[in-house]
């Protein structure tokens, strides 16, 4: 709400900076105090005003007393996208798409790009992660490739560290180092440490 009307006419000693976001689905109004994408501009009225793709764009308008403004504001408002969604570009919050399997965003986001794998998955941003394969591991977010575990250790699909790499039947070791064979005389019938 950026203007005010005093009998339907505009009053420009009234100018306000206020920005409110309804939401369709509980039919409330309420004010934004910082957007996403920027800071609430200043006071004014009468300014235009147009959306598209995710953002409202605020063009001039009045100060007061009648004093002109020409500058531009892009406001995002899909302030609504939780964590793991993004605006899937129809212009407004309630198009939020869910990131693709094995991955996630940080609520706010805009693009499918915003969407990273997990750790413990690999590949592009913004499309399906899969899970790193039996014998690999990814022990950070985004789109690097799965390692393979250290000599002679195997992991579970989906691992996300390298202690996740666990000695084979047959060898011992550490968690997460390259495992030795057991010395003659001696078996390890189970994957694991030791």
């Amino acid at each position: 709400m950026m203007w005010a009307l005093d009998d339907g006419a505009e009053v420009w000693a009234h100018a306000y900076n206020d920005l409110h976001e309804y939401d369709i689905a509980s039919r409330t109004w309420t004010e934004l105090s910082t957007p996403i994408g920027g800071a609430i501009p200043s006071s004014r009225s009468s300014p235009g005003i147009a959306t598209y793709n995710g953002f409202l764009y605020i063009f001039g308008g009045y100060a007061g007393a009648g004093a002109g403004l020409n500058d531009l504001h892009a406001v995002g408002f899909c302030g609504t996208c939780s964590a793991g969604k993004y605006l899937n570009g129809q212009g407004s919050a309630g198009l939020c798409d869910a990131c693709g399997t094995g991955s996630y965003s940080l609520a706010g986001s805009y693009n499918l790009t915003d969407c990273i794998c997990n750790i413990g998955y690999e590949g592009p941003n913004g499309s399906v992660c899969l899970a790193c394969t039996v014998g690999k591991y990814k022990p950070v977010n985004g789109s690097g490739p799965c390692f393979a575990c250290p000599a002679h250790t195997d992991s579970r699909a989906g691992s996300g560290a390298v202690t996740d790499c666990v000695c084979n039947v047959g060898y011992e070791g550490q968690d997460g180092a390259a495992c030795s064979a057991c010395v003659p005389g001696w078996y390890k019938a189970a994957n694991g440490s030791g």
